[in-house]
């Protein structure tokens, strides 16, 4: 490949190939898979058609196929694949109706398809952020920025607030509260007394990154993996958040600033929620201790209780602060990587739900 790569250089510089396509469509050099001056001019071309949506994002995904031949691919993939997301963001965006109905629809619409735009906007500045060069794309991500900041989160969350200021409660018909998350979700599967149950609780992890996740558990080998989503708690922070996933009949929000209460019983941190599970022959643990901890013994601690909560937050901590937030796609990438394995250390300890 190495002496290939060689030869095809010296050939295009003999040729003076550069000035030779300079003025031809990128769409008829797509078949032409040996010099990376065709991969140069494609990016280029690609990505200002991307822009200017004069292409589809069907075109894309075919023409970037063809390049998936290139003797140049592995220097040019990360190009393409944001290349590729830019395209299917666009024309999402593009095709975002002009009112949201209803809180329903509009909960229901993300799931089904609105939430891909967060998706391939992470996908894209992901893959923009980690490409080996990223100035023949700066054009289209100035566009994808400036789509998605404008249209999507201002003006179509604008759309979304009018559907809200109707109602005067926090309701969903379509989805359940997130403090019935315990009632709806874990109760039934322990219910006998002896089936377990580890739920893993990853904080600041969006719908389309849970959605990954799910294709992701689903490829490996024996495992399945089902997405669903229940309506978060206002106000939206963490400690009422984590507090409405524990079992609990009411929650309270102290006057004095003081942690939510589950029960009358305080949830702030490990060893408190770990309190609130003893009561049903549960346990708290954090992710970090879970994938440092020996087999046999993840394997004893697992005979010992019945139901395990585990909280893990690398996408919280990076996004949480000012100094690391850029790093929140690269922590998102990690993430999908971690929950795979604690799935499977969980798994290799006899857990099965």
């Amino acid at each position: 490949q190495d002496m290939i790569a060689t030869l095809a250089s010296r050939a295009a510089d003999a040729l003076d190939l550069k000035s030779k396509i300079e003025h031809r469509d990128f769409r008829e050099l797509a078949p032409v898979t040996i010099f990376e001056e065709i991969d140069r001019k494609i990016i280029v071309d690609l990505a200002a058609a991307v822009a200017a949506q004069s292409i589809t994002p069907r075109e894309v995904a075919e023409l970037v196929r063809q390049r998936q031949d290139s003797l140049w691919k592995d220097k040019y993939t990360k190009l393409y694949e944001a290349t590729q997301s830019a395209a299917e963001l666009l024309g999402a965006i593009a095709a975002l109706p002009t009112t949201v109905e209803s809180i329903d629809l509009g909960l229901q619409m993300y799931q089904s398809d609105w939430f891909r735009i967060d998706q391939q906007y992470r996908w894209f500045t992901f893959a923009y952020q980690t490409a080996e060069f990223q100035k023949p794309l700066a054009s289209l991500k100035d566009e994808v920025d400036k789509q998605y900041a404008n249209k999507f989160l201002y003006q179509f969350g604008e759309r979304w607030q009018h559907a809200l200021e109707p109602t005067d409660q926090w309701k969903s018909v379509s989805l359940a509260p997130q403090s019935k998350f315990f009632d709806d979700h874990i109760a039934p599967t322990v219910k006998d007394g002896r089936t377990k149950a580890v739920v893993i609780i990853s904080d600041g992890m969006r719908y389309e990154v849970a959605e990954e996740l799910t294709s992701l558990i689903r490829s490996e080998n024996r495992f399945d993996a089902s997405l669903s989503a229940v309506l978060g708690m206002l106000p939206s922070y963490t400690q009422l958040g984590m507090a409405a996933l524990l079992p609990q009949s009411a929650l309270e929000l102290d006057p004095t600033a003081l942690p939510v209460l589950a029960d009358g019983k305080p949830t702030n941190g490990t060893a408190n929620r770990d309190k609130v599970l003893q009561a049903i022959k549960g346990h708290a643990i954090a992710a970090a201790d879970v994938l440092a901890m020996p087999g046999d013994e993840l394997r004893d601690l697992y005979k010992q209780y019945q139901i395990f909560y585990v909280y893990h937050d690398r996408i919280d901590a990076a996004g949480d602060k000012a100094a690391t937030e850029r790093t929140v796609f690269q922590a998102a990438e990690d993430t999908l990587r971690e929950l795979v394995l604690l799935v499977k250390k969980w798994t290799n300890a006899n857990a099965t739900n």
